[in-house]
């Protein structure tokens, strides 16, 4: 008996301690379509998490039974998705919860300005970070740690198409994170094609075992986030592409050795001169992957590169059987 009274007063105590809940009714003035207002409303119920939340799309009115603070949060976020207003920038939600709407000035088109939410969502782990597509709006609530490293992203990659992007890495370290800490963004200007550009992506993260790599294609953006020793080795990787757009005479080898990769740490990257085709480019990478049972062999058509991480064993052998196999 005992236990059933102490169960009914902790449930009564949790009762009061729920704060009271209003209703309020939002009008939507910057929604001029149905799908603008959908947008809208799944933002403001996503990002204030508010349950008891119904749409009239005809007037296009929000009507929310919600607490003080997420009506407060609802208000805010209204009247900053609404291009005619000026409000402030950010919404304080807790002590180290921050809610921020970033606008992108120069995404060529909707694919190109979901391409840079999802690098934001994806490198920094914001779990609510949701678009409006009109306005080319992105609205995420995160740690202020979080909000400054998206921030940074975003800066980096809402620039004109026509602008020469700039020359070598750029680089962000998060903090609280752990040791993969580290974003890198890498601008891949030798690929030529869309497939190339992927295909350099899938090589640096594959060498580099690298977790969080996002493609931006419009201006081939290479984003990568990892700790200190796999940005340098994409740094490497990706000044090697760079630099690979000109013919060799002679099969050449650059070696490249990881700081902190145990026994596996040796990074090769092979240009092939007589390669002259992608069939045989792919026909000498399966070869060395093959016959000295290396894991990590991949390449790049455009230019015709290999590049390969293993033991120092394993990359002596394959420097001999690439040039071996590298003849006319």
């Amino acid at each position: 008996m005992r236990t059933i009274v102490t169960c009914l007063i902790l449930a009564a105590g949790t009762l009061v301690a729920q704060p009271p809940l209003e209703s309020r009714v939002l009008r939507i003035s910057s929604a001029k379509t149905a799908q603008d207002f959908a947008e809208v409303a799944t933002v403001i119920r996503s990002i204030a998490e508010i349950r008891d939340l119904s749409v009239d799309m005809d007037q296009r009115t929000i009507t929310m039974w919600a607490s003080a603070q997420q009506v407060s949060f609802a208000d805010w976020l209204a009247r900053e998705l609404d291009p005619a207003t000026d409000a402030s920038p950010r919404f304080q939600v807790g002590p180290d919860d921050v809610a921020r709407i970033f606008y992108v000035k120069n995404a060529p088109g909707v694919q190109g300005f979901q391409e840079m939410a999802a690098a934001m969502r994806s490198l920094v782990e914001i779990r609510r970070l949701f678009t409006y597509n009109t306005p080319r709006a992105i609205v995420a609530r995160g740690t202020p740690d979080q909000l400054a490293a998206a921030e940074w992203i975003l800066g980096e990659l809402d620039q004109p198409l026509t602008q020469a992007p700039p020359r070598g890495a750029r680089a962000f370290e998060m903090s609280g994170v752990g040791n993969e800490n580290v974003v890198r963004i890498f601008h891949i200007t030798a690929a030529a094609t869309i497939q190339d550009f992927q295909e350099a992506a899938v090589l640096v993260r594959s060498i580099g075992d690298i977790r969080r790599v996002f493609t931006y294609n419009p201006s081939h953006a290479l984003l990568i986030r990892g700790t200190a020793d796999q940005a340098a080795l994409a740094d490497w990787l990706t000044t090697q592409l760079e630099g690979a757009t000109k013919p060799v005479e002679s099969t050449t080898a650059i070696e490249y050795r990881m700081s902190d990769a145990g026994m596996d740490n040796v990074v090769r990257v092979f240009r092939l001169a007589h390669a002259a085709s992608t069939k045989r480019l792919q026909e000498v990478a399966t070869e060395v992957r093959t016959a000295e049972k290396i894991r990590r062999v991949f390449t790049c058509n455009t230019p015709r590169l290999v590049a390969m991480r293993g033991t120092q064993d394993q990359m002596d052998s394959a420097v001999r059987l690439v040039k071996e196999r590298d003849k006319n």
